[in-house]
């Protein structure tokens, strides 16, 4: 039985959730999968990381969701091979991701490769409590807004609309990203990992759903897809 909802965005230290417990939303942060599992059983876990993986087909909901994000097509990185994310150094992930799929690793996808590989690595166990649900934050953010932010996350500008479009969703944003700022130090956890945990978290108050109707499985049975808004935000 689920008792919770959790938004889970990885960071430099690790897996940053939020969550309401005892009638108060909480943003923690969790030093792997296996104690976020551990901490917060029987849990709907939204997760920004790649669940499913692929080995020669390439996933088809990146580019469903890129054509969707216009302007911030760029956030969405392309997902390696299962054989990439498992090598051992970034030469053999390109080496393995070109025999794969036909093209090279960015460096970026492979600085990513240690965490998609906790989290399949746990999925595959099979002994969670917990359902896990992949979601994109900047997809979230913008179909909540009904359209893709004007700026980046990073930016003082991207972030005071992150925050109002929390705000708007009955989340106490500000409160929860200064005790979460204090709480942790700036090279363990960045504002926009905060603000994307958040809006995970929040995701669930919108009816989501699979982003595409039909989604390929890996090689192991895993469905890749994404859970995205129904319907976007709007004002009263």
């Amino acid at each position: 039985m689920v008792e919770r909802v959790v938004g889970v965005d990885g960071c430099r230290a690790g897996w940053l959730a939020c969550y309401q417990q005892d009638n108060q939303i909480q943003v923690c942060l969790y030093a792997g999968v296996s104690d976020l599992a551990s901490a917060l059983p029987d849990s709907r876990v939204f997760i920004d990381m790649p669940i499913g993986l692929p080995e020669s087909e390439k996933r088809l909901v990146e580019k469903k969701a890129r054509s969707l994000l216009g302007r911030r097509a760029c956030c969405v990185f392309s997902v390696p091979s299962r054989s990439a994310v498992y090598a051992e150094s970034y030469r053999a992930s390109c080496t393995a991701n070109l025999l794969a799929q036909g093209v090279k690793l960015s460096k970026q996808s492979w600085n990513l490769c240690n965490k998609i590989k906790q989290l399949d690595q746990f999925i595959r166990g099979g002994d969670s409590k917990l359902d896990f649900y992949e979601a994109h934050p900047e997809l979230v953010f913008c179909i909540l807004n009904g359209s893709p932010l004007q700026f980046k996350k990073q930016s003082l500008q991207g972030q005071r609309q992150r925050i109002d479009l929390l705000t708007r969703a009955g989340l106490p944003a500000i409160g929860l990203l200064e005790v979460a700022s204090r709480r942790y130090r700036r090279s363990q956890v960045a504002i926009d990992d905060i603000l994307d945990a958040m809006v995970l978290f929040v995701l669930d108050q919108f009816e989501p759903r699979a982003l595409l109707d039909q989604a390929i499985t890996d090689e192991y049975g895993i469905c890749t897809n994404m859970m995205v808004p129904t319907a976007q935000l709007i004002d009263h």
